[in-house]
């Protein structure tokens, strides 16, 4: 999969940009607050209509304009695509070959990301929903059914809770009518359960060796934590809570609880971990990621990384270097080109950006 090129209007900091990727490295360099990380904001806005900064798409507007538009044609199995997302005050448009797509699951999918930031070291610190949002996202690019699963799980489970407030005790509770409910909700939560799973054990397929290839630490995997395990259980499980439902006024147990965590050799990196090995394990996770979609039978994703080189020592960046290789995109950004080896440099499209302005460039020229 490949982005093959970019088109944006009233993004961010651009008034107008148009870039041309090429189908492997592509680096992006210059100062700090100059407009790196719009760029890749604005693959991943057209990838999944969904900004990584807020869950304020207007937010993209350039100030003192009406609308965003973020373009690009995309090469998926050999297939090119055009995809644009025009974000506006009156909402967001999606089309595909210039055609409006009404539902984002006949959208998302066409082109795959997976985005490195910075600031992705916060989320295993951060709350639960933080970590089954990442999970989703993920997983809904893999798989269509996914999305539609958990489209129908939360619409049920909405449902379900808006029940939940009309009625005062267990007394009151109709349950002939509940019970509808929650049959829904466990064939669901079976589907969601069972395609969570078997990410994760695909994560960590290769998640352990790209940690130790690149830290030379040993153990790393992704423990998934749920409270569903089978239909019986969790209907005898919503049956059991059935009065603590009632006074909450919601659904206290189900997948929309979900988590997971990242342990090395047993010991959950939130809390025993460094900085530098959280840093290393999310990027290593994030690579993971990427070789997952060929045990799906599908391409390649483009790998999005931000200011990666900036934390890692000589030895660390030459090892992560292996992975940015071969036959997937890379779009990362940097401050400093000498962070990446010569090697690397030598078939990559090199892009300098200052104040908003873009052009490709050699090495030698900056």
């Amino acid at each position: 999969m490949q982005v093959v090129n970019l088109v944006l209007r009233n993004f961010r900091n651009y008034d107008k940009l148009n870039i041309e990727f090429c189908n492997g490295l592509n680096v992006i360099i210059g100062n700090n607050a100059q407009g790196k990380t719009n760029i890749l904001e604005s693959i991943y806005v057209l990838g999944l209509t969904k900004t990584f900064y807020s869950s304020l798409e207007k937010s993209t507007i350039k100030i003192g304009n009406e609308f965003s538009l973020i373009s690009g044609k995309i090469l998926s199995d050999d297939l090119l695509y055009e995809l644009s997302v025009v974000i506006s005050n009156y909402g967001k448009n999606v089309k595909i070959n210039g055609v409006p797509k009404k539902k984002i699951s006949d959208y998302i999918s066409h082109l795959r990301i997976v985005l490195f930031t910075p600031d992705d070291i916060k989320f295993l610190k951060d709350f639960p929903s933080n970590r089954r949002k990442f999970l989703n996202m993920e997983i809904c690019q893999i798989s269509k059914i996914y999305l539609q699963f958990l489209n129908f799980y939360n619409s049920v489970m909405k449902q379900r809770n808006f029940y939940l407030k009309s009625v005062s005790d267990v007394d009151n509770v109709n349950m002939d009518y509940l019970n509808v409910i929650d049959e829904k909700l466990i064939n669901y939560s079976d589907r969601i359960y069972l395609l969570r799973k078997e990410f994760i054990y695909k994560i960590n397929k290769y998640i352990g060796d790209i940690f130790k290839n690149i830290s030379q630490l040993d153990g790393l995997e992704i423990k998934y934590i749920s409270s569903y395990t089978s239909k019986e259980e969790y209907r005898n499980a919503l049956k059991s809570n059935l009065k603590r439902d009632i006074q909450l006024k919601s659904t206290s147990i189900g997948i929309h609880r979900d988590d997971f965590v990242l342990e090395l050799n047993g010991h959950n990196l939130a809390v025993y971990g460094s900085q530098g090995q959280v840093r290393m394990a999310i990027l290593a996770l994030k690579i993971a990621e990427a070789y997952v979609y060929k045990d799906y039978g599908l391409e390649f994703p483009v790998l999005l990384l931000d200011d990666v080189f900036s934390e890692l020592d000589v030895n660390k960046r030459n090892n992560l270097t292996k992975y940015l290789r071969g036959n997937i995109q890379v779009i990362l950004t940097t401050t400093d080109l000498n962070m990446i080896s010569d090697d690397l440099l030598k078939n990559a499209r090199i892009f300098y950006i200052e104040n908003g302005c873009l052009k490709q460039v050699k090495k030698e020229e900056i």
